[in-house]
């Protein structure tokens, strides 16, 4: 179980990744690839913990038993929704990188003719 908090953490992470992926086009380190890499798969981890049922939002005390009972938050639905910019993410990255080695291939047929 990952508490609400932690979700939420992960969300505003994954989405600021996601954002220096896409803005960063610079492609002087790739660091945008490896950014959006990862943006993709802390969004599949929130699509899979809130579909599965392991997202805990809370603890509910039992009055006569003293139990803690854990508020638990399922929702296929958005589970779906979050799988979506998880997906997105990894075709771009994967066109990145396809990029970049299409860059790196003519740098190599440029310093060949060089010589």
């Amino acid at each position: 179980m990952i508490a609400i908090e932690l979700f939420i953490t992960l969300a505003v992470i994954a989405g600021i990744l996601a954002l220096y992926g896409l803005i960063d086009n610079r492609n002087k380190f790739y660091t945008n690839i490896g950014s959006l890499f990862i943006s993709s798969l802390i969004c599949w981890y929130l699509s899979v913990t809130i579909g599965n049922g392991t997202l805990q939002s809370g603890v509910m005390v039992n009055q006569t038993s003293g139990a803690a009972i854990p508020i638990i938050l399922q929702d296929e639905s958005l589970g779906w929704l979050i799988m979506i910019p998880a997906v997105a993410a990894m075709i771009v990255t994967l066109y990145l990188v396809y990029e970049a080695w299409e860059e790196n291939k003519q740098n190599k047929i440029t310093a060949e003719e060089a010589y």
